[in-house]
């Protein structure tokens, strides 16, 4: 879930008077099913955030994802986000303006192998895709690649 950080530029910074969040998931897993093993799970989230000015914060999202292991030594792994809200209304100092966020559904994939019990490597790709306000000031899309190599001992 994303984290809802608002700056008012008039006083540069603000601390919230209110603050709640919640999150429901669901998941399954299976280890050694014959030669596979699995996690998923689904979830769904808001968070919501009121600041003394008058400003106030939301957000609602849902996700999911799978990682799937062969023989528990070859795997992949899935995961998507969607915001279905996200809401900011600026301070009544400001005029209480009402913008509403366009956040992209996010994904993210991963080949995953495990040649030992503490050796796990993992080539990650996510596209990237801002979050903005204003269409227009999109900053574009870009994407990240990522190698991990995590041993243990």
């Amino acid at each position: 879930m994303a984290d809802i950080t608002i700056v008012d530029p008039l006083t540069a910074t603000e601390n919230p008077t209110n603050s709640y969040a919640w999150r429901f998931a669901l998941h399954n897993s299976v280890a050694d099913m014959g030669n596979h093993s699995w996690f998923a799970g689904a979830d769904i989230a808001a968070e919501h955030q009121s600041f003394p000015d008058g400003a106030h914060a939301s957000y609602m999202g849902i996700g999911g994802g799978i990682r799937y292991f062969y023989n528990r030594t070859y795997g992949f792994e899935v995961g998507v986000q969607h915001a279905t809200k996200w809401d900011y209304t600026s301070s009544a100092v400001t005029g209480s303006v009402n913008y509403s966020a366009s956040a992209p559904t996010t994904y993210s994939l991963a080949l995953l192998w495990i040649p030992a019990m503490n050796i796990n490597v993992a080539l990650n790709y996510a596209p990237n895709k801002p979050v903005y306000l204003v269409p227009a000031n999109s900053p574009g899309t870009g994407e990240s690649w990522s190698l991990l190599v995590d041993y243990g001992f």
